[in-house]
């Protein structure tokens, strides 16, 4: 079987957000470039993988061939992305970003909110990453299993007793009552009687302390009838 090509996302989402050790990733852009493969990072979160491996930017890209990045995730613009890569490769990529729907008539709103995001929340990205760690060990400390138990990036999860329809019926619920969403999904984490939600935290964390959220999700649980009964 011959390789084509290497991809690795840096954080996995459906991993809870989990990052590979720096080193196995210098390991894996190693053994592409000795045995001629090409080497993809989707870094949808590559700002937020930055600042958990404390690396630059460049430096990160640079292990890869080819370095994709979002502009609406963390760092809230309204849309858009941008491959990196050497001039001549991404030039062969301009039809396939025509063919795929990638130009629009007018982009300078998002570059401008992108730019704005790279101003503002790029340099805060390890405030994020700390204020996540330390939420998470506020839910450990009232008997909540968070995944990972210390965050790699600013977001993990968290399991909850009950199942996901009837938690997000009591999200629904706790949101009608005291006007906050707490979360946005629930899936199964491996039992019927549990489910796995994320925590993301970027500027909105701002608004309310690490015992506010655990004591939400408390009152939550005790608002769910799976749970509660």
């Amino acid at each position: 079987m011959t390789v084509a090509a290497c991809v690795v996302e840096l954080p996995v989402r459906r991993a809870a957000y989990q990052l590979l050790p720096l080193s196995e990733l210098r390991r894996i852009s190693d053994w592409c470039r000795n045995n001629q493969v090409h080497f993809h990072i989707d870094g949808a979160r590559l700002w937020e993988a930055a600042a958990s491996y404390g690396a630059d930017l460049a430096d990160l890209g640079a292990l890869a061939d080819t370095v994709y990045v979002s502009f609406y995730k963390g760092l809230g613009g309204l849309a858009g992305a941008a491959l990196a890569g050497d001039r001549e490769l991404l030039g062969r990529f301009q039809v396939w970003k025509k063919r795929f729907g990638g130009d629009v008539n007018t982009a300078f709103p998002f570059a401008l909110s992108a730019l704005d995001g790279l101003d503002k929340r790029l340099p805060r990205m390890p405030a994020y990453l700390d204020r996540a760690r330390k939420l998470a060990a506020a839910f450990a400390n009232r008997g909540f299993q968070t995944v990972p138990a210390v965050p790699h990036v600013n977001a993990f999860q968290v399991i909850l007793p009950g199942e996901p329809a009837s938690l997000m019926a009591a999200t629904r619920g706790f949101a009608h009552r005291r006007g906050i969403w707490l979360f946005n999904a629930f899936i199964p984490a491996g039992d019927p009687d549990r489910s796995r939600t994320e925590i993301v935290i970027g500027d909105a964390a701002e608004h309310y302390s690490d015992d506010e959220a655990v004591s939400w999700v408390e009152e939550l649980l005790r608002q769910d009838p799976a749970v509660s009964s």
